[in-house]
């Protein structure tokens, strides 16, 4: 019933693609067997959201109304959990905990803290900001986290994650070549998550913004760890999305919309292990979420039915336990 209200309520106007804006967004380079997406008619639910404690009691419900996404999993920072007891088919708590680079003498509490919400009921972990580049209003004085992914303190987060059998959503900035034909002519941190994941291999490990890396890259860790999944939300050329990286290499098509051939393969490679997520919580992108829609919708548009379905909505519904509407 809730896609049957969805695809009515696009069919009214709401949150379809819209071609020819100054960023070329949500494009759509002509695929004959995508009528139904390329109409705006694929269901999403959202797998990279965020709460801000500083947001109206009625920031999302409005969302959900206005844009109609199936859901939202949400990763901190607010009362994520108040939204999940009204409604937990549209409503995904993780346990949030905010890393820092004090984080060697706060451990122990934010470890507590982050038991305390899976005790409260969060279905999973994250996003945890392990290695993370300065972001936010004050971005330019805010120095970045660079943790190793071996550090005792996310070795125990990994080890309750596979206790209580949820996914831990990590944020793991790759810093190196992308030009690489092999995982041992990547960085150091990199192997470093290597050498980790197959230690907890009955834990998903969903690595925010794909590790704000390229398809080769991803490719060969995707290969060696069937337990490592990505999401893509943040990739997209929207002017909200301000970050250190060339907007060429984190959108996920060209300047005309076409999908790029790199992320095409790897999503028709691994469709069971991709999320579709929109990350809103920064400034701009709540105002922005029609848009942010639109893009993924039109790129969505260029892949296989069944693979748009698995990314677009079913992969995050099935990790995180939330049952068909």
């Amino acid at each position: 019933m809730r896609i049957i209200c969805f695809v009515l309520a696009l069919l009214l106007g709401c949150g379809g693609p819209k071609n020819g804006n100054q960023n070329n967004v949500g494009t759509d380079p002509g695929s004959s067997d995508q009528a139904e997406t390329t109409s705006g008619l694929l269901p999403l639910y959202d797998g990279h959201a965020h709460l801000m404690p500083t947001w109206d009691p009625d920031a999302l419900p409005n969302l959900v109304a206005d844009h109609q996404p199936l859901g939202l999993i949400l990763l901190g920072t607010g009362p994520t959990h108040l939204l999940q007891n009204q409604d937990a088919s549209v409503y995904v708590a993780c346990a949030h905990g905010h890393v820092t680079t004090d984080l060697e003498s706060n451990q122990t509490a934010l470890l507590q803290s982050i038991i305390g919400q899976l005790d409260n009921g969060a279905r999973g972990i994250g996003e945890i900001s392990i290695r993370h580049f300065s972001s936010g209003p004050n971005a330019a004085t805010t120095p970045p986290t660079a943790w190793d992914f071996n550090h005792p303190f996310f070795l125990q987060l990994y080890q309750e994650a596979a206790d209580r059998g949820v996914p831990i959503n990590f944020h793991y900035d790759y810093d190196g070549d992308v030009e690489v034909e092999s995982i041992d002519a990547m960085p150091a941190h990199i192997q470093l998550m290597d050498a980790t994941l197959p230690l907890y291999e009955s834990v998903v490990f969903i690595w925010a913004h794909s590790g704000d890396t390229q398809p080769a890259v991803l490719d060969l860790l995707m290969a060696a760890h069937p337990n490592l999944y990505i999401d893509i939300s943040s990739r997209n050329p929207l002017e909200s999305f301000d970050r250190p990286f060339p907007i060429e290499d984190q959108r996920l098509d060209e300047a005309d919309g076409t999908i790029k051939q790199g992320w095409k393969d790897l999503f028709e490679t691994y469709p069971d292990r991709v999320l579709w997520g929109s990350d809103i919580g920064p400034a701009g992108r709540l105002e922005q979420y029609d848009e942010i829609l639109a893009y993924y919708r039109g790129i969505l548009a260029q892949l296989p039915a069944e693979v748009a379905a698995k990314i677009g909505y079913q992969n995050a519904m099935d990790l995180y336990g939330v049952s068909n509407p």
